[in-house]
């Protein structure tokens, strides 16, 4: 799950290799009321085909990153879902693919991974 910078939009990785993308209420975060805000299923983006371990925006470009199972990192286009361009992590040969765990991206647009 990752919390976009810009609008109040969180996006999660699913088993079926769809990001789903949810609105929540911001004005009553950090509120000391009893309220619990409101989270509101907003779309899907297109499939990538793989299970979907973990997400991250990007910081300053409208862009969002998935590592997947099959071992790639999958660069999207924030409004359409569009794959921009997709890296493959270590690939060895005969063993399975590696996993993709954990992801961040700095806002130079480095892509930092963490995978089995």
């Amino acid at each position: 799950m990752s919390a976009c910078p810009r609008e109040p939009l969180l996006a999660i990785g699913c088993e079926d290799g769809v990001v789903r993308l949810f609105r929540y209420d911001s004005n009553t975060l950090g509120s000391n009321t009893n309220s619990l805000g409101s989270l509101e299923y907003s779309r899907s983006l297109p499939t990538s085909g793989s299970r979907i371990l973990c997400v991250s925006y990007h910081p300053v470009d409208k862009r969002l990153f998935a590592g997947c199972s099959d071992g790639t990192v999958r660069c999207m286009e924030e409004e359409t879902g569009r794959v921009l361009f997709r890296m493959l992590g270590d690939v060895l040969r005969g063993s399975v693919s590696t996993l993709i765990w954990s992801l961040i991206v700095l806002p130079d647009s480095t892509v930092v991974t963490g995978d089995s």
